[in-house]
């Protein structure tokens, strides 16, 4: 009898844990009673941290292709700046900037990603049809915009490539690749109802040429969920995209898995794959920012014009 009594305790508390981990995730891994605004301000040029924040926009009336480059979380068109600057030679390139970034931490803390994405798909929108060819691209948080960008629009007015350098899809993969890059982004959610904002130690490393505005030596934990929940919905949808895909990724990414390459290079229904390694493990920078390093941006230069010819070329443009 005493045993019976051991065994249903056991049982029952088994059962109470199961829940509780069910709650946990249900909570911080899906968007269960998580609703974000789409409605977006854009920032106000005249408060920029620094012009070299401002959006980018290179034109010539003589341009048929245009290339709109999306930057990463908390950062700006300088991502961008010298590789457009090199492009706008022979495509129209826009950068944008995204609400709440360049400008303040309380105007970043108003925002959220579905607003980010907002403004990423309503430039594309704008800009479809003005063109013969055009490409999305970007880095980090914006491959992923630019992936979600390819997933929305598979058709008639599908993007002509995308161009994705070390863009997330997960960061946690414990169960697919053995990864557990933050133990936090489980209770993510939790996080963000008591905290608008966490320090980050920021560590002294060799830039590389890697520099621009941003919001150093801080994160905030209701933007993080607010992207993680939008890395677990491009994931899902990555078999949606049919564009020829430019992706790009280096070893040793201190930000990103580079584990994310392949796996979304595995997923997508492109019938165009172009990938390209790098290997940055010697550098004792984050290894996440190619469009910005000395030692990479030149390549990853000939890597987007090279796609863009090639795929020009297999369309018949």
């Amino acid at each position: 009898m005493e045993n019976v009594m051991k065994m249903k305790k056991t049982i029952f508390g088994l059962l109470i844990l199961s829940g509780l981990w069910f709650a946990v995730y249900i909570v911080n891994e899906t968007p269960f009673l998580y609703r974000e605004s789409e409605r977006y301000t854009l920032p106000e040029i005249t408060g920029l941290q620094s012009p070299d924040a401002a959006p980018i926009s290179h034109t010539d009336p003589s341009h048929e292709t245009l290339i709109i480059f999306y930057h990463g979380y908390k950062k700006t068109p300088h991502n961008f700046k010298k590789i457009a600057e090199i492009l706008a030679e022979k495509y129209d390139v826009i950068v944008p900037l995204y609400p709440g970034h360049g400008t303040t931490e309380e105007d970043f803390k108003k925002t959220n990603f579905d607003q980010w994405y907002a403004l990423a798909k309503d430039i594309y929108q704008e800009n479809r049809k003005k063109y013969r060819q055009v490409y999305v691209g970007g880095l980090s948080m914006g491959g992923m915009i630019a992936l979600r960008i390819g997933e929305e629009y598979n058709s008639g007015l599908a993007p002509d490539g995308i161009i994705s350098l070390g863009a997330p899809v997960f960061l946690n993969d414990i169960i697919g690749h053995g990864i557990l890059y933050d133990w936090r982004l489980y209770f993510s959610r939790f996080a963000a109802w008591f905290l608008s904002e966490l320090k980050e130690t920021m560590e002294i490393v060799d830039k590389d040429g890697a520099e621009g505005p941003e919001y150093e030596g801080k994160n905030f934990p209701p933007q993080v969920h607010s992207m993680k929940l939008a890395m677990h919905s491009t994931k899902r949808d990555l078999y949606k995209i049919q564009s020829p895909l430019l992706l790009m990724h280096s070893k040793g990414d201190k930000t990103v898995p580079f584990e994310n390459l392949n796996y979304i290079a595995g997923q997508v229904s492109s019938g165009f794959i172009r990938t390209r390694i790098f290997d940055l493990r010697s550098w004792k920078h984050n290894r996440h920012m190619l469009t910005l390093y000395h030692s990479t941006r030149e390549a990853v230069l000939r890597e987007i014009e090279g796609f863009i010819e090639r795929t020009a070329f297999l369309s018949g443009e």
